[in-house]
């Protein structure tokens, strides 16, 4: 018979680590879940763009009410990736819908559904999805139907989030849900043939059935562990960001992307502010050209509020080892 588990501790406060402290307690509510962090630092600015399954783990599998969530985390909705330029091809979307664009959804991955995808016909304004057609018109997905019984939304559509206003409604629904919020940074790993023994912060040491890390790129957990990290081959190592006003009216539910000469561009609309950014090859181009060709590209971004990420693109073979499962 395998080990009981009992109380399992997520390394990581990050939107991923609580989620995963949620869905840990939504599954097995006698579980003594705890999340460990060091909550004053600044909520990193990434993760606000998200995909069509968001909807069904936030209000299905989390069972999270979405007009609360709604109205706390104040989110805008995504309808498509949009490529506004992208390698000098003529603007496209890649919509959540796209599956009801295609001549034959079930051959989706066959050249001939591609084909008839980008090719003028079915890529014109006189054939856009819904998706699409809300990018077009800056439109939300609710709209009023009398003969449905009211207010109905199309459901082919994610989130843009404010990670702050996010993080922080995902720290209130732990504490409602009986997850403990650790307040602390842990700075040894005691492991014993790939087994997690303990976690150890400068004050004390935490003791767990069952370990996650959920510390990003900077993998507090797994890096004490023998499991091989693979890097993608992929040149792109580093990322610029930063943030400017926009009104509600100015809002694009879609993720935008530009081509940059050594990367890429986004542009994400949330109900505060236009996050923008670009992910680049520093094997290319070096951090000053970066910032400026960000600049240049970005209106109403200031030079001195950008912020520079670094990360190592890539996964590790193994995803559970012993006692300690990776988010």
């Amino acid at each position: 018979m395998g080990e009981r588990i009992e109380d399992v501790s997520v390394v990581g406060g990050g939107d991923a680590g609580l989620l995963t402290a949620l869905a840990l307690k939504q599954m097995n509510p006698g579980l003594d879940v705890s999340v460990i962090d060091d909550f004053g630092q600044p909520i990193p600015q990434v993760g606000k763009s998200t995909f069509l399954a968001i909807q069904h783990i936030l209000h299905e599998n989390l069972d999270i009410d979405e007009q609360s969530f709604v109205e706390e985390v104040k989110p805008v909705w995504k309808a498509s990736v949009y490529f506004r330029d992208w390698c000098g091809y003529d603007e496209f979307h890649y919509p959540f819908d796209q599956s009801r664009k295609f001549p034959n959804p079930d051959e989706r991955d066959t050249n001939e559904a591609y084909y008839f995808y980008y090719s003028e016909l079915y890529n014109s304004e006189d054939h856009q999805s819904k998706c699409e057609e809300m990018v077009s018109q800056g439109k939300s997905p609710w709209h009023f139907s009398p003969r449905e019984g009211g207010n109905r939304k199309y459901e082919n559509v994610a989130y843009h989030l404010n990670t702050e206003r996010f993080n922080s409604y995902l720290r209130d629904l732990c504490r409602d849900r009986g997850i403990s919020l650790i307040d602390d940074e842990i700075v040894t790993v005691d492991v014993a043939n790939d087994r997690i023994q303990r976690l150890r912060s400068k004050r004390q040491a935490y003791h767990a059935d069952l370990y996650v890390d959920a510390t990003g790129f900077s993998r507090v957990l797994r890096s004490e562990q023998d499991s091989e990290f693979r890097e993608f081959d992929l040149p792109l190592d580093a990322a610029l960001n930063a943030r400017s006003d926009l009104s509600l009216e100015e809002v694009v539910p879609a993720t935008v992307i530009d081509t940059g000469d050594a990367g890429w561009f986004w542009q994400i609309d949330t109900f505060d502010n236009r996050d923008r950014g670009y992910v680049y090859a520093s094997d290319y181009v070096s951090e000053a050209e970066a910032r400026e060709e960000f600049v240049d590209h970005c209106e109403g971004i200031d030079a001195d509020d950008v912020v520079k990420y670094e990360f190592t693109p890539g996964y590790h073979e193994r995803s559970w080892i012993e006692n300690c499962d990776r988010s």
